[in-house]
């Protein structure tokens, strides 16, 4: 999918946490998309576990949400 100027995409998709899921001491990644290439850098969206889950635009955090929130539960991200 390439972008284009003036056009807009949107991102929609499930996930699912075990209730017993438990984060890692430094960081745990639960999805990333990353610009054309893959291998390019700082993703562009990124959905990181911690004692919350942040969802970060290249690094920038936009919105946190309790971990607890994700658990055993299947949310939609849109």
């Amino acid at each position: 999918m390439y972008g284009k100027k003036g056009r807009t995409f949107t991102y929609a998709w499930k996930i699912y946490l075990d209730p017993n899921f438990r984060v890692s001491g430094k960081f745990c990644h639960l999805h990333q998309i990353k610009l054309d290439g893959g291998n390019v850098g700082t993703p562009n969206l990124t959905l990181t576990a911690r004692s919350d889950v942040q969802l970060e635009n290249e690094g920038r955090v936009l919105t946190k949400v309790p971990l607890g929130s994700f658990k055993g539960e299947w949310i939609q991200i849109r």
